[in-house]
Parts: structure tokens; C-alpha cells; sequence
């Protein structure tokens, strides 16, 4: 699999494990006494190595050895050696490290080392992800409770995630309704569109005693949601805080950095409701600049009255336009979370913030490694978890 977030790449195909094959030629023998000969061996790796492969090695009597012969490894030059014993030696290959050349002492003489055959094993310093799935694969674990808690977040994230978000586009959906009465008017039989003007007091204690009621279902609605993005914002925060603290470090524990990635997007789905939600509050909040503008047309028309000199019932309406922007004003309930009023200019800035976060986290290539086994885990045995991350038993070897 390979994808152009850097980042991505990095977590599902390093390092990656193809199967090597090795071959071995011994171009020059010199006997250096009656008992043991030096030999000029040559190895041959098919592909090119890439992901840092170890390659461990011997020899064999191919007559009648099944043991394997000891030798010293007299010369080498640009191997990495790794560990040296009586009867093989493990070496790190560099990437396109394709050929080898090492002098070797033998304890036998030259007619008998050309017997020899090579017998070699591959494996890596580091598990990869596929390498380990393809070892899970053939292992017998309780796969169908984990399947069952599988299917329990995805059904209980994507039902919570359509819940909220209905919510969130009804109350969006119920103040835009409300506002298109000033905003539009209203169209009647036979008469066509109408506006309604606010500066008629009767229109005015219509209008603020609808929006009371539209404010109390939407109230009603956003405090059950309360909760659920409280939980979400959390969940964010200690996510998020936990992917930068693994990309700064530049090592990034398996599974549990993809369980963060999960948690994030999984708070993310909840947080998307904010945005229709925020949007209905907008409106909301708009109310009341719009009564200003109509308090101050109405007290032109109050003066203009006095110089007409009929200015009756002006007062009460004007004091009516005050206290009902004084309750919009400070008193109308406001939507927060941990003391920050959402709005969808904070929310652009929270995106963009979101997005910066996501293209680091995709665009930077972190080092895995594995994390230790949780001594509450129930569903799989520390035996099989320390097997799965043992590279001598689940990368790809080929013996000869």
C-alpha cells in the first residue's frame, strides 16, 4: 500500500519485508597449514536489500554436516557485523547492498571446503505492520470478540455521529426558518409577500414571544448534546496532544499510535455538529444589532411625529424595543464549553489550526515500534504477543 501522505506510508510499509535470496561463491582458497585453509567468500543478495534486513549465516559439510562448521571471520570490508559466534555470524545490510566479500578461516583444508554450502537466515531489527498482521493471520485468537467490539464503536460512532449531526442541522434549520420572517417576510394567499415591520408594537411582542419558544427547543436540544461534545473536545485535546508528542519524538509505538489516530477522528465525527450549531448561534446573536437599527428608524419616525405633533405611543414602543434587546443582549442563553462561547469565526480558526495538525502528522514519516503487552489484556496470550514481536519468527526467512 502505498499513499502520498508521507506520514501514512511510514506507519503501514516501514520497513518493508520482501523475501531475499542469498547466494555464495568462494572465488580464492589458501591453505595456511596442514589443518585449516583461508577462503575469499562472496555473497550475493537477490533483491536489494531495503529495510534494514539482518542476514545470519554459516556453513555446512554438505557431504554429511548437519551441525554446521565453525570458522573465524578473518576480514571483512563495509559489512556491519552485528554478532560473531563459532559456527555464524549476523550482519546488517545497508540498503542496495546487493554483494558481499569476507575472508574466512575454515579448520579443514581447501579440497574440503569446496563441500561447503551456505546456510543463511532473514530477518529485521523491526517488525512491520504487514509482517505482523500476515502473523497474526495464522494464529487462533478469540477473533470474534474482537470483531464484536469492532463492530460495537463503529455502529455506536457512526449512529451518535448521525444523531448529533440531525440535531444540529434541526436547530440550524429552525433559526433560519425564524429569521427569514424579518429577513423575508411571509407570503399570503392573495396578497402575496408581506413584511412584517418590528416597530409596530404588536409585531414586535409576537415576534419575541416566537423566538422564546424557538430558543427554548433549541435550548432543550443542545443541552442533551452538551455532554457528548464535552466528551469529544476531551478526547481531542488528550489525542491530538498525544500524535505531536510521538511525531516530535520521532517514534511512534504500534497499536497505540493508531488507536490515537482512531480517537481523533472519532472526536472529530462528534465535533462536526459545532459547525451547523454554531451557525444557528450566529443568528441567533444577530438579533440584536437587527433591533437596534429598527429602535433607531423608530425614533426618527418619533421625531419626525413631533414635528408633525402627533408623537402618541412612541415611548411605550421604544421602551419595549429597549428591554427586549436588553434580555437578547445579556440575557440570552449562550452555548459554551469549558468557558469558550462557540462561534464559526472561532471555529474557521479551530479548522485551520486542525488542518496544520493533520498534514504534519500526514506528511511526517515517524519510526515505529511496538508497544509492550498490556498485562489486562484478555485478548491475546503474552506468549503469542511476544512471538508476533520477534523477528526471528514472523519475518520472511530461507534457509539453504
Amino acid at each position: 500500500m502505498s499513499v502520498v501522505a508521507t506520514g501514512v506510508n511510514g506507519l503501514v510499509t516501514s520497513p518493508d519485508q520482501p523475501m531475499y535470496r542469498v547466494s555464495s561463491t568462494i572465488s580464492h582458497c589458501v591453505n595456511s597449514s596442514a589443518t585449516t585453509s583461508d577462503a575469499l567468500v562472496n555473497l550475493l543478495v537477490d533483491a536489494s536489500p531495503n529495510g534494514s534486513p539482518l542476514l545470519t549465516f554459516g556453513f555446512y559439510d554438505s557431504r554429511a554436516d548437519a551441525v554446521g562448521t565453525t570458522f573465524a571471520l578473518v576480514a571483512s570490508w563495509h559489512m556491519d557485523v552485528k554478532h560473531t559466534n563459532a559456527r555464524n555470524v549476523t550482519i546488517g545490510l545497508n540498503d542496495d547492498q546487493s554483494a558481499l566479500t569476507f575472508r574466512v578461516r575454515f579448520p579443514m583444508t581447501c579440497s574440503d571446503v569446496r563441500w561447503l554450502s551456505l546456510r543463511y537466515v532473514i530477518a529485521f531489527e523491526s517488525v512491520s505492520l504487514s509482517a505482523f498482521t500476515d502473523y497474526l493471520h495464522g494464529k487462533v485468537l478469540p477473533g470474534g470478540l474482537q470483531i464484536a467490539l469492532a463492530l460495537k464503536y463503529l455502529i455506536q460512532l457512526t449512529f451518535l455521529t448521525i444523531l448529533l449531526m440531525v440535531i444540529a442541522f434541526n436547530i440550524w434549520s429552525l433559526w433560519l426558518r425564524f429569521n427569514s420572517l424579518t429577513e423575508f417576510g411571509i407570503i399570503l394567499p392573495q396578497k402575496g409577500r408581506m413584511t412584517i415591520a418590528l416597530t409596530d408594537g404588536e409585531n414586535l411582542h409576537a415576534w419575541f414571544t416566537l423566538r422564546n419558544g424557538v430558543r427554548a427547543a433549541t435550548a432543550f436540544l443542545t443541552e442533551w448534546t452538551t455532554a457528548f461534545v464535552g466528551g469529544a473536545l476531551l478526547q481531542f485535546a488528550c489525542t491530538a496532544t498525544g500524535i505531536l508528542v510521538y511525531c516530535i519524538a520521532g517514534a511512534a509505538p504500534l497499536p497505540t499510535y493508531f488507536l490515537l489516530l482512531i480517537g481523533l477522528f472519532g472526536s472529530l465525527s462528534t465535533l462536526a455538529m459545532l459547525v451547523p450549531l454554531a451557525a444557528a448561534l450566529d443568528i441567533q446573536h444577530k438579533h440584536g444589532p437587527m433591533l437596534r437599527k429598527q429602535l433607531l428608524e423608530l425614533d426618527f419616525a418619533r421625531r419626525k411625529a413631533l414635528l408633525q405633533g402627533d408623537a402618541s405611543g412612541f415611548d411605550e414602543r421604544i421602551a419595549m424595543f429597549e428591554s427586549i434587546i436588553d434580555a437578547i443582549e445579556n440575557h440570552d442563553d449562550r452555548l459554551t464549553y469549558f468557558g469558550i462561547e462557540i462561534a464559526v469565526a472561532r471555529l474557521a480558526t479551530l479548522g485551520a489550526t486542525l488542518l496544520s495538525l493533520l498534514s504534519f502528522v500526514a506528511f511526517r514519516a515517524v519510526p515505529i515500534t511496538w508497544s509492550t503487552l498490556n498485562t489486562a489484556n484478555i485478548l491475546m496470550s503474552p506468549d503469542v504477543y511476544q512471538d508476533a514481536l520477534n523477528p526471528l519468527k514472523n519475518t520472511p526467512q530461507t534457509r539453504h
